[in-house]
């Protein structure tokens, strides 16, 4: 009798042992996806930095702000690199894509205080866990602006975006900054520090062009010279939010194969 119970007991183990494995393999990894992002920021102490990413989990160790060693800005060579310091992860919202449900998070970090402006064209997240875990993840282009001494030619009194007319991806294609009064002539206006944005006024409102590129921009600082040699930064502002970037952004969205938690 006991040789009968002891043999159907390893029957049933190996059966669940079996159903276990099956279930392991049957499970898809978990994915991470970013879209490509033109991600423009003051480098300051009171101003964070963000970088946005969907999974298709809400449970795993990248989502853990103690599971991470080490968070590596880089460019494709990692010729440079900067390294940063994650203060907070973000849960944001859900977005359906593919069939599947994703969730948004946003990784907070440190401004750097380079004293000098950054720019990265192609940019790269590396990532570190204290597993031992590595993932490097695409972004876009980073540009840090450091903030000296700024005049006050322009006497603002509001900012907006718009998109492009007809157009559901999330990249501004103007802001309108709206002022009381200037008193310098304008020599040129950056969003980046690197390219100068075509601009126009029309009834007190300065209107600054953004060129339009295959990725997201919906945030940015802005940098205005005047004739005079002096220049006056307007705050980083967010322009736009959308909720369906997944469902609008198609060849901008990079897929991830992630390690199971």
């Amino acid at each position: 009798m006991r040789q009968v119970v002891l043999y159907l007991f390893m029957i049933a183990a190996l059966a669940f042992m079996a159903l276990m494995i099956n279930k392991r393999e049957t499970e898809p990894s978990p994915k991470l996806l970013t879209v490509k992002t033109d991600y423009r920021f003051i480098d300051d102490s009171e101003q964070p930095l963000y970088f946005e990413f969907y999974t298709s989990t809400k449970n795993h160790p990248l989502l853990l702000l103690d599971s991470y060693e080490q968070l590596i800005i880089h460019n494709e060579t990692e010729t440079t690199q900067l390294t940063l310091v994650l203060k907070e992860i973000i849960y944001l919202h859900e977005e359906s894509y593919l069939n599947d449900l994703y969730y948004k998070f946003s990784y907070l970090c440190e401004a750097p205080l380079l004293e000098m402006d950054f720019y990265l064209e192609e940019a790269f997240l590396t990532i570190v866990l204290v597993n031992n875990d590595q993932y490097t993840f695409y972004l876009g282009s980073i540009g840090l602006i450091t903030p000296n001494e700024s005049t006050n030619h322009l006497d603002w009194q509001a900012l907006s975006g718009e998109k492009k007319p007809g157009s559901f991806l999330s990249r501004l294609a103007q802001i309108k900054v709206e002022f009381n009064g200037l008193n310098q002539s304008i020599h040129s206006i950056y969003v980046d520090g690197v390219t100068p944005s075509e601009f126009y006024i029309e009834n007190q409102t300065l209107i600054v062009l953004i060129d339009e590129q295959n990725a997201l921009l919906n945030a940015c600082p802005v940098v205005i010279w005047f004739q005079d040699g002096s220049h006056q930064l307007l705050p980083y502002f967010i322009y736009i939010k959308d909720f369906e970037i997944l469902k609008n952004s198609g060849p901008l969205i990079y897929h991830y194969a992630l390690n199971t938690a």
